[in-house]
C-alpha cells in the first residue's frame, strides 16, 4: 500500500488512499497507535471504500497505517502518516510524550504513578536529544518550571530554548534509579501570550522525563 493521505479539520482525521491494483482484494484495515512511536493497533476492518474518518481525541501525535486484505490475509503495511501536534495550554502540566518532535528519545510506558508514558531511550534520553513543544500561553510573564524525572546519577540535564532564545539550563539530581521518580524544581522562563515554541535540548544521557509543568510566578 502506498499514497496514504491525512487531513485534519476540527478534531476529525480524514484518511484517503489509492485503491489496490489487485482486483481480488476484499477490503482494507486501519491501524493506529495510542501515541506516535508505540505499536499500532487495529481500529477498523472490512472497509470497502478508500477513505476513513476518525476523531482526533487528545493532544498526542498519532500515526496511521493502511493495509489491504485478500482471502483473510494482510498485505504490506503502508507508510505511516501522522496527525499534527496540538498547542498545549499553559499554565499547566505538559506530558513529555506530547512533544511535537522528540529526536533522540523514545516513548515508553512509565513506571511512575503519575502518568501513562515517559520519554526514555537506550541509556535514557540521549545527550543529543531535542524535545519540541508547542505552547498556547494564557498570559505573558515569567513561569516557574518543574519537571518529573528519574535518573541513576546526577546529570547535566537540559537547556530550555523559548522561541529560539536560550533561557536557562536545568541540572537533574539523581533520583536513585530509572524507576525512582522525583519532581524537581527549575528556574524561571519568560513566555509571551499566545503561541510559543519551547525546546528542551539534552546536555547528558541517563535520564527519563515524565512531565514538565509551567506555573506563573
Amino acid at each position: 500500500m502506498t499514497n496514504v493521505r491525512l487531513t485534519q479539520i476540527d478534531g476529525l482525521v480524514n484518511l484517503t488512499w489509492d485503491a489496490s491494483s489487485d482486483p481480488d482484494v476484499d477490503g482494507y484495515r486501519i491501524y493506529r497507535n495510542d501515541i506516535a512511536g508505540t505499536m499500532v493497533k487495529l481500529i477498523a476492518s472490512n472497509l470497502k471504500e478508500t477513505s476513513f474518518k476518525y476523531a482526533h481525541t487528545s493532544g498526542y501525535v498519532y500515526e496511521y497505517t493502511v493495509v489491504a486484505v485478500k482471502n483473510h490475509q494482510q498485505g504490506m503495511y503502508s507508510d505511516t502518516v501522522k496527525t499534527e501536534a496540538s498547542w498545549l495550554k499553559v499554565p499547566g502540566r505538559i506530558e513529555a510524550e506530547s512533544a511535537a518532535q522528540d529526536d533522540g528519545a523514545v516513548v515508553s510506558r512509565t513506571s511512575d504513578d503519575e502518568g501513562s508514558y515517559n520519554l526514555t531511550g537506550a541509556g535514557g534520553i540521549s545527550d543529543k536529544a531535542k524535545l519540541d513543544y508547542q505552547l498556547d500561553v494564557a498570559q505573558s510573564g515569567e513561569y516557574l518550571l518543574t519537571y518529573r524525572v528519574a535518573s541513576p546519577r546526577d546529570t547535566k540535564g537540559f537547556s530550555v530554548i523559548v522561541n529560539g532564545d536560550k533561557q536557562v539550563e536545568q541540572k537533574i539530581t539523581k533520583t536513585g534509579g530509572y524507576h525512582e521518580w522525583q519532581t524537581q524544581q527549575g528556574g524561571k522562563i519568560y513566555l509571551k501570550k499566545g503561541k510559543n515554541k519551547l525546546s528542551l535540548n539534552s546536555l547528558d544521557n541517563n535520564w527519563k522525563l515524565n512531565w514538565l509543568a509551567l506555573k506563573q510566578d
